[in-house]
């Protein structure tokens, strides 16, 4: 059980690290930089990871349409492909439909996907320095072990996020052209 004693000390502890000059440390020292500054980048960064989840979910709906699956058994199969697995399961099924090769558009489309997805893995994985003037992420390559600036341009996510809104109506747009198989009566 824990004294009221300790919890004030918690407590202390918490409003000393709240404050900026208490983030001193030998020579350094964080700075704090207003909300203002930072709302653009928050903002793309969200929208970003937003319309990302709605592609990857639009590749989730399409593969269990494609395989008949129902949809009670729809989180359980899909739960285990990964945005690439996604991408792969959705190519061989419309191999499936076209007779043993990959509808050419989707398969077209498909490759944006996986561009998007190493733009995501940017986001997500990169270190984001924000509120200098200058916001950007820095995102070290697992292959090559070099650093590299993205983003630093305002918009370039906004740009990514309205390509990923693209991919999801494109894909639909080809999947519905494609010639349907015949569905199982329930």
């Amino acid at each position: 059980m824990e004294h009221a004693g300790s919890r004030e000390k918690g407590r202390q502890r918490q409003r000393h690290w709240d404050t900026p000059e208490s983030f001193q440390v030998t020579n350094f020292k964080i700075i704090h930089f207003g909300p203002v500054e930072t709302d653009r980048i928050y903002r793309e960064i969200g929208r970003f990871i937003f319309e990302f989840s709605q592609l990857e979910y639009t590749l989730r709906y399409h593969v269990a349409e494609m395989a008949r699956i129902d949809d009670q058994y729809f989180d359980i199969v899909t739960s285990a492909f990964d945005f690439a697995k996604l991408c792969s399961a959705l190519l061989a099924l419309s191999a499936k439909e076209k007779g043993g090769k990959p509808d050419p558009t989707l398969k077209d489309l498909i490759a944006d996907c996986h561009e998007v997805n190493t733009i995501r893995l940017r986001v997500v994985h990169g270190l984001w320095v924000i509120g200098s003037g200058n916001d950007r992420a820095i995102h070290t390559s697992r292959n090559s072990m070099q650093s590299e600036v993205y983003f630093d341009k305002p918009g370039d996510l906004d740009d990514q996020s309205n390509r990923c809104n693209r991919l999801r109506s494109d894909i639909e747009r080809a999947i519905y052209a494609m010639p349907i198989f015949e569905r199982p009566k329930k």
